[in-house]
């Protein structure tokens, strides 16, 4: 969501202030092409600073649609209502840009997304991850004439809920995730009450397929002895479950 939503902002700030709702797409496709970086090919022929809508389908997010609308503007500056729908993903979020415009912020960042529109071909993960809490910022915004990206940091919190793979549950648990301004990041989770405990981190990089996953796994008495054979074939056995370490696809 961070990383669609930037693209927005991305836009919205090299239209700038002078063309408002003047300018659309096309407009700078006939004029500027080749001031449009190639992530602009996601956009709608007639997106402007009021209202618009992208597919974010090369971010990863396949059959999700981005859509943004300018609203009353606030004390603190500009803002626009952002909604991320479609593919399993639904939500919202809220885009400021500050009057004296040294970044932009994206708050009230809230919604769900189904496990399984995450999770790579072939996989059978279940379940649930609401998003209710995170923020992210944008900086520096200028020079306003140029599309680039903005360097971006922010952090989400949320929960999986109702998490299963192959039919069998697994729990639920918090999760949390931030994000570097270079555009790295971190994400952390746990899940209990579930075939297994489990406990992890993975760490990744923004427009990469994979990430590094390092996880704990304490078995309970409801883990299948499959599971159980699988956990020793690939990780390093602790005296409470498994360790792993490995890489993970996060793209179908």
């Amino acid at each position: 969501m961070i990383r669609a939503a930037l693209l927005v902002l991305a836009l919205l700030v090299g239209l700038g202030a002078a063309v408002l709702s003047q300018t659309r797409l096309y407009h700078l496709r006939a004029l500027a092409p080749d001031r449009l970086p190639a992530w602009t090919g996601m956009l709608a022929e007639d997106a402007g600073l009021l209202r618009g809508s992208l597919r974010p389908g090369a971010a990863g997010l396949p059959g999700a649609v981005l859509r943004w609308h300018a609203a009353a503007p606030a004390a603190a500056g500009l803002r626009w209502q952002l909604a991320l729908t479609g593919g399993g993903v639904d939500i919202t979020a809220t885009l400021l840009l500050p009057w004296t415009l040294p970044h932009a912020e994206i708050t009230d960042i809230a919604g769900t997304i189904d496990i399984d529109a995450l999770s790579p071909g072939g996989a059978a993960a279940a379940g649930l991850l609401r998003l209710d809490g995170g923020a992210a910022r944008a900086a520096p915004l200028l020079p306003l004439s140029r599309l680039a990206d903005p360097q971006v940091s922010g952090t989400l919190e949320g929960a999986i809920r109702g998490a299963a793979f192959d039919g069998v549950p697994l729990g639920e648990g918090p999760v949390s995730a931030s994000m570097a301004p270079l555009g790295s990041w971190r994400a952390r989770f746990e899940l209990s009450g579930g075939a297994l405990e489990a406990r992890g981190e993975a760490t990744g990089r923004l427009g990469r397929a994979g990430a590094a996953l390092s996880l704990d796994v304490t078995e309970t008495p409801d883990t299948p002895q499959a599971w159980k054979n699988a956990l020793s074939l690939a990780g390093k056995s602790t005296e409470t479950g498994w360790h792993i370490d490995t890489n993970i696809p996060l793209a179908r």
